[in-house]
């Protein structure tokens, strides 16, 4: 395995400062037009460091997949800043996109395409050489155990086999930041294990990891730290036992039930 630690492959270009934050987010407020409008985002502010694993915890409509469309610039905040990988990605969002690796909570579509192809090509795009590229599919196939499928075309793949596909395309490639949205969803309990592994994998190896999900039990298992959102804003930050501990509770799950409880009864 190659390792990530002390430079990350860009097109065209290198990132190597591996001493500060790669992502800072300070004060992200975006709220959605409409007869209602939506607080998606209100004063978010969170930092990721390389070799780190940030959880980005909350329920469906949370602002999770808000915060995580703002730093590739398919969402403009209202005010505040983003930094990623010394850029300000608000100003800059075409190259904040070449500093992140992003799993969309939407499977890209690969109609056409074998998954094994699809990974080796986004490898090629963000700059591995065609050997190194393929290598790196094959080594994702054999550890998320989809080699059974990797030269099937997608159009008769599962929706799991597809998503693991597309958790494969942005895991592709070292980059400042890896940003997944939601990666185990329709995959099935075992494989879901296996992809956590490579979520903690990549961190170890010395990237910057932004996980963005619900499921609070099993990222507890891979998270750093923990940032737990509710209606756009933060309710908590810290690692999994400074927030177990504020609330009394036994694990991040209750925890977040407490955070989230107590959000709610503020606002009636």
């Amino acid at each position: 395995m190659t390792s990530l630690t002390g430079q990350y492959i860009l097109t065209g270009m290198t990132y190597t400062d591996i001493s500060a934050p790669v992502l800072v987010i300070d004060d992200l407020w975006k709220r959605f037009p409409g007869k209602q409008g939506v607080q998606a985002n209100g004063g978010i502010s969170l930092t990721v460091g390389p070799g780190e694993v940030v959880g980005l915890l909350g329920h469906n409509g949370a602002g999770k997949t808000t915060l995580v469309n703002s730093l590739v610039g398919l969402v403009r905040p209202d005010k505040g800043s983003i930094t990623l990988a010394g850029i300000d990605a608000i100003v800059h969002p075409e190259q904040a996109r070449l500093r992140a690796a992003v799993q969309a909570q939407t499977n890209v579509s690969i109609a056409g395409l074998t998954p094994r192809e699809a990974v080796t090509l986004v490898g090629r795009i963000r700059g591995l050489g065609k050997s190194k590229a393929r290598a790196r599919a094959d080594e994702l196939m054999v550890d998320l155990d989809i080699q059974e499928w990797a030269d099937r075309p997608a159009s008769k793949s599962s929706g799991g086999i597809v998503r693991m596909a597309a958790f494969c395309m942005a895991a592709a490639a070292p980059a400042p930041l890896h940003v997944f949205d939601e990666p185990t969803n329709d995959i099935d309990p075992a494989r879901r294990i296996l992809l956590w592994r490579q979520v903690r994998e990549l961190a170890d190896r010395g990237g910057a990891v932004l996980l963005a999900t619900h499921n609070v039990h099993e990222a507890a298992q891979t998270v750093d730290r923990v940032v737990i959102l509710g209606h756009g804003r933060v309710l908590a930050q810290g690692t999994v036992a400074e927030i177990v501990a504020r609330c009394e509770v036994d694990d991040l799950e209750a925890a977040y039930l407490v955070l989230a409880g107590a959000e709610e009864g503020g606002e009636s």
